[in-house]
């Protein structure tokens, strides 16, 4: 029965076999959620978040100022949570974006009403809203060893502006995009630099500044120039290029130059390109139909241009060549779609996610794993189909939100997938790809399986309301023409005395024959009297629990 054990296991770990590893809950007897994930220059990790306190992050305990509050956090490359702080004012106030810059410090841009503290220690440092009772944005610097503030910029000057994204660049530049409403000045420091709004309809922008918002380059403002909304919702940078995307709500000129480039749209989404140095136009177009498309977040990965959204249309032109490549959704509700375009703006390839009628469906972040993969991360309500191609992977909940994500290949072919399942609500919000784990930050409520192929619940630290969650999974097979992990190697090969088996964790492998006889036990990262003692012959060594082999042989 070996015999055939080993026969039938090693084709079914060809690909990219996906472990949940361990998890991070924090959280109170409120809801509370992690919102972004992102990475600094040493492999730590960086969750940004809201709760409302008293809450536990792991040995930290926050209180809270009020009913909602902000959170950061850092977290080590093992998974452990080295600090958490709180930030926050006596009302609401919402956790938007995060960054972290070349000195590995995080900056974070939020929402607050009223006024709020931005020191997480026992000093203050208070910002007030303009007007008193309106709503305010807030940038905020804070040490990305320590969590003590350091900085922000004060960005209340009588308009309403809302950072939505925030990139560094290779030269110590950093881009924000986002939207404002009424006059906001844009010079963060001592000077003046006033853009105002259409009437009272909100604009969007996309504006450079030195690497620590002393110094403003420039500000490109998009406007339609109509009473209803235009924004910019993401911002990504490649080799001094800027994409950026979001809502054209009506005809708007993307050339800040005395030239006049055109998009002509109702609510249309839209992908622009810019130089990141001046800020000029280097290319633009909408992507719509007949009713309202929304651009959520743009990804560059292996040089391709990833831009998720909404649709509503009946038929979207998702081509802005001569060439028309309508297509259609065979669901209702606001289904999701993925585009995907060159660095020059040329069509590749676009995708409308099927969604029964009365679903959701959102897909949350769009990431790069190794080999030119992809990740895409997303939750839903309802029925869906998450794979791309003509074939269907169909994942169901029961009325609440469950999340998932997906890993495809650079050819956009769903390679594997993880259902993150629960009888209440879950959504994953941001995703992270870094040293061979997957780390993906959401909430759920009362309880959860991070994993559907496997028996583990995950349970909330209060059972009536969402808690936040850090899962961490390891995709322990990326096979290259069906052999083995490209992080799993053995030398020499043929083996001798001094042969090691070299994998980033220490594991145990059994080795097999040809046959199926079983030799014994030897472990990772160490030399293994086991190889001296083998005949000449051809052996795999297994590991079942990481679900990983490797072929070698024993020559006399």
């Amino acid at each position: 029965m070996k015999a055939l054990f080993i026969l039938l296991i090693l084709p079914l770990l060809s690909y990219s076999q996906i472990q949940y590893n361990n998890s991070e809950v924090s959280g109170g007897a409120q809801d509370d959620v992690a919102r972004k994930i992102e990475m600094d220059g040493e492999g730590n990790f960086f969750v940004l978040g809201n709760f409302t306190g008293p809450a536990a992050f792991g040995a930290n305990n926050l209180q809270g100022a009020g009913f909602s509050d902000c959170y950061l956090q850092k977290i080590d490359t093992n998974g452990e949570i080295i600090w958490t702080i709180a930030i926050g004012g006596a009302n609401t106030d919402v956790a938007l974006t995060l960054a972290i810059d070349a000195n590995n410090n995080a900056w974070i841009s939020g929402k607050y009403s009223g006024s709020i503290d931005l020191d997480p220690s026992s000093s203050e440092v208070i910002l007030a809203s303009n007007p008193s009772n309106g709503i305010d944005c807030f940038l905020a610097c804070y040490n990305g060893q320590t969590g003590a503030y350091i900085t922000h910029k004060d960005i209340s000057s009588g308009g309403i502006l809302e950072i939505r994204a925030i990139k560094f660049t290779e030269n110590q530049q950093v881009i924000i995009g986002g939207t404002f409403q009424f006059t906001v000045d844009f010079d963060f420091s001592a000077g003046t630099l006033s853009k105002t709004s259409f009437v009272n309809s909100y604009d969007g922008f996309v504006a450079n500044y030195s690497a620590d918002f002393e110094t403003n380059n420039w500000v490109n403002v998009l406007s339609s120039g109509n009473p209803v909304s235009d924004n910019v919702n993401d911002v990504e940078i490649l080799n001094n290029k800027m994409y950026i995307t979001g809502l054209v709500a009506g005809t708007m000129d993307i050339d800040p130059s005395s030239n006049t480039v055109q998009l002509i749209g109702a609510t249309d989404a839209f992908l622009i390109s810019y130089h990141v140095n001046n800020g000029n136009l280097n290319w633009g177009f909408k992507i719509g139909g007949n009713s309202l498309e929304i651009g959520n977040f743009v990804s560059i990965i292996n040089n391709k241009v990833y831009l998720n959204g909404t649709v509503n249309s009946n038929n979207v032109d998702f081509n802005p060549g001569n060439a028309i490549n309508l297509i259609s959704p065979n669901g209702l509700s606001s289904p999701p779609f993925i585009a995907k375009y060159d660095t020059l703006g040329n069509y590749i390839a676009a995708y409308i996610f099927d969604i029964a009628a009365t679903g959701t469906y959102t897909i949350s972040e769009i990431t790069a794993a190794e080999n030119n993969e992809v990740i895409v991360s997303g939750y839903f309500k309802g029925d869906i189909d998450i794979d791309p191609s003509i074939d269907s992977v169909n994942l169901s909940s029961t009325g609440v939100n469950n999340s998932f994500f997906m890993w495809l290949n650079q050819s956009d072919s769903l390679l594997n997938y993880k259902f993150i399942e629960s009888t209440n609500e879950n959504t994953l919000n941001d995703i992270i790809f870094s040293q061979g784990e997957v780390f993906a930050v959401g909430a759920f409520e009362n309880s959860c399986n991070p994993d559907q192929t496997l028996s583990v619940t995950v349970d909330a630290l209060f059972e009536t309301n969402n808690d936040a969650f850090v899962f961490n999974y390891s995709p322990n097979v990326t096979a290259v023409n069906g052999l083995f992990s490209k992080d799993l190697n053995l030398f020499p090969n043929p083996i001798n005395e001094q042969t090691i088996i070299a994998f980033s964790k220490n594991v145990e492998f059994e080795v097999f024959d040809i046959t199926g006889k079983s030799y014994g036990i030897v472990n990772t990262n160490a030399y293994n009297k086991l190889f001296n003692d083998l005949p000449a012959g051809v052996y795999f060594a297994l590991s079942k629990k990481y679900q990983l082999y490797i072929k070698f042989a024993k020559v006399n």
